[in-house]
């Protein structure tokens, strides 16, 4: 028998046993998908290096259901994954997780999500890949050249983000993109033509990709389909025709995509291929995969010499190059102060401050989908185009829904920062890549304006409701509101030195400078912004809605009550404080306590106890001034006034 072959064989019964013992995973994609993998990591994917070696090419799956293949591929050509590991997959505490994590696996490049969600994040990757090379490669020394590979299949090619992302990249004409597309042509639910007629082949041609189809089941002729693939100036989709279940009982079948087999299914495979033992890989084959380390170590060694001839050729390129990723020490106070006093309101100041950290860090990128002169949240004059891989701003058009996920992929590439911005009231679109970005820790900003009722005649569609709590529940995602543009430079100052991801909401009114805001404290998560001697009650606020709570306390004054006020421009930093300090804001001595956001948020509770006032939204919101719809959810000063009077005379008179 020819090594290849048993190499792909024992690939095969790896993952297929690992599949078995978890009773999780996808059987039939992952036999049929054996060979052309096994062929991509024998003769093309650059993987030696580790992550610190920035031209090493990136895998990604898309989805989580073949990651039992993928591990098994890596045990083969000695990533750090045992046999122990294998038998371990799905386990609590394992290296191998259902969903594969760069923060737990070594050698893992991005975390993949559930189907389709991976296309866009290697997008991403991809993106990153062309961006640093336009910006470093010299003549005759191309220092960045990898390749960025995903494994798909028919249905996760049918997931919105993903054809979102393949859309983009297409326009973008991102080379050095290579997907590879497991075409059995069914689903868990029976036959692809019951669900999806597309023809891939025109499909992608139309968006501005190459396509190349080949017979996955052939280890020659995928290698070969990979090769023409890595020679394409566009990125390239590869479909690989096979068969479902390949060489199980089920082969043809749609079954196995979500039955496993049984142990004696598993052993009959075993003893077909004439393999012994359990989560074995023979002498043999491991020697013959680990010649392909050998080799990637001696490419990699060329590279470290190019490298050394690139700095002494220009080094003040090379210098740049080092640079690209460091992050130097900002006092943002001392820097932007000033400007944040001459700044018209929070769109405008982050604006600036955006602008300023982008000048100092040169790795960040992001943008908006179809919103950067309305959200302002954009680098000026520096669009990143098919005609101009230098700009850090992309040019996402209207994908809502795949920016999250690219720009996940592109803070991968090398854990660098990225931006996303658009409107909170169309937050959910993004829902599945905050998430994502949650778990994998990366260092994303995401910038949603218009934040509440205030920002005008947005309507149904775009006034945010339960945006707020559905973002402050997601964990790792630190939530910014401030109150003005003091507060919002102590937030991206925070968010600056943070490396994990976040989001800024901001109001579009034109909020001026509150005189008594404190800007160490801000990064508190909330902090007394003013208060009376023996305050009868307290007022807790966020963003725009400070500035009503400051009109309140002077009626609340002239009525004769004391009031303590205090601004919460963050929850998740308050979390992290000294109980001493939380009780100084809490105040559960005192009974008479309020909150006021325009939102549906009752996690104000854990301000306000079970006996306080929120005032917030409660519907959604028709379209109107902010002056009708304060008026229509009884949310004018004058109407919390009278609510805030009457409760607190209420308790007066029960004690």
């Amino acid at each position: 028998m020819k090594i290849n072959q048993k190499s792909i064989e024992t690939l095969m019964v790896l993952s297929s046993e690992m599949i078995s013992n978890a009773k999780m995973g996808d059987t039939a994609e992952t036999l049929s998908s054996a060979t052309f993998i096994f062929a991509l990591f024998k003769d093309h994917y650059n993987f030696f290096g580790g992550e610190n070696y920035i031209n090493r090419d990136r895998f990604v799956l898309a989805d989580s259901s073949l990651s039992a293949l993928y591990y098994s591929a890596m045990n083969m050509f000695g990533f750090d994954i045992a046999g122990i590991d294998l038998r371990n997959y799905c386990c609590l505490g394992s290296k191998t997780p259902f969903s594969p994590n760069p923060k737990i696996t070594e050698g893992v490049d991005l975390y993949s999500g559930s189907s389709g969600e991976g296309i866009s994040g290697a997008v991403g990757l991809a993106l990153a890949s062309v961006a640093l090379a336009e910006k470093f490669n010299a003549q005759k020394f191309n220092i960045i050249n990898n390749y960025t590979f995903c494994l798909c299949n028919d249905i996760s090619l049918m997931n919105g983000m993903a054809q979102e992302a393949i859309s983009l990249a297409g326009t973008l004409k991102i080379s050095r993109l290579i997907l590879l597309c497991n075409q059995t042509r069914t689903t868990k639910d029976g036959i692809l033509e019951e669900t999806c007629r597309d023809n891939l082949k025109k499909k992608f041609k139309a968006m501005g990709w190459n396509v190349i189809v080949t017979n996955g089941q052939s280890y020659t002729w995928s290698s070969l389909a990979i090769a023409r693939a890595k020679r394409s100036s566009k990125p390239t989709l590869i479909i690989f025709k096979t068969k479902a279940g390949y060489q199980s009982l089920y082969e043809g079948n749609s079954v196995l995509h979500t039955r496993v087999l049984n142990q004696f299914e598993v052993e009959k495979m075993k003893a077909d291929y004439s393999l012994n033992g359990s989560f074995n890989v023979s002498n043999d084959v491991k020697q013959f995969c680990m010649r392909t380390r050998r080799r990637l170590k001696v490419e990699y060694q060329k590279w470290e010499r190019q490298v050394v001839l690139f700095q002494n050729t220009h080094p003040e390129l090379a210098q740049q190059l080092n640079a690209f990723y460091e992050k130097p020490k900002i006092s943002f106070y001392k820097s932007l102060k000033g400007k944040m006093e001459q700044a018209d309101n929070l769109l405008e100041a982050n604006q600036m401050i955006l602008n300023h950290i982008s000048m100092i860090r040169p790795c960040i990128m992001g943008g908006s989908f179809d919103l950067a002169n309305i959200t302002k949240s954009h680098i000026i004059d520096s669009l990143f185009l098919r005609e101009n891989y230098r700009g850090k701003d992309i040019a996402f058009g209207g994908r809502k829904i795949a920016i999250g996920n690219i720009c996940n992929g592109i803070s991968s590439y090398f854990n660098s920062p990225c931006y996303v911005s658009g409107l909170l009231g169309l937050a959910q679109n993004l829902l599945s890549s905050i998430r994502i970005s949650a778990i994998s820790k990366l260092p994303i900003q995401y910038i949603f304006t218009h934040d509440s009722i205030l920002s005008e005649k947005l309507g149904l569609t775009y006034t945010p409701v339960e945006q707020l709590a559905q973002l402050r529940n997601i964990p790792n995602l630190t939530i910014f509101r401030p109150a003005d543009c003091m507060e919002l430079l102590a937030c991206h100052s925070y968010a600056y030195e943070s490396e994990e991801p976040n989001a800024i909401i901001l109001s579009t009114k034109q909020l001026p400078l509150l005189l008594k805001t404190d800007y160490e404290q801000v990064k508190k998560g909330a902090y007394v912004y003013e208060c009376d001697n023996n305050p009868s009650c307290v007022i807790y606020a966020s963003g725009s809605e400070l500035h009503l709570a400051i009109e309140l306390k002077d009626l609340l004054n002239k009525s004769g009550f004391a009031v303590m006020l205090v601004s919460v421009p963050s929850f998740e930093l308050f979390n992290k404080q000294p109980e001493k300090y939380k009780e100084s804001i809490l105040m559960p001595s005192i009974k008479n306590r309020f909150a006021i956001e325009f939102s549906n948020d009752n996690s104000w509770r854990y301000f306000i106890g079970d006996y306080g006032m929120f005032f917030g939204i409660k519907d959604f919101i028709p379209c109107g001034t902010s002056e009708d719809l304060t008026k229509l959810n009884g949310l004018t000063t004058k109407d919390i006034f009278k609510l805030i009077k009457n409760k607190i005379s209420e308790n007066k008179s029960l004690n």
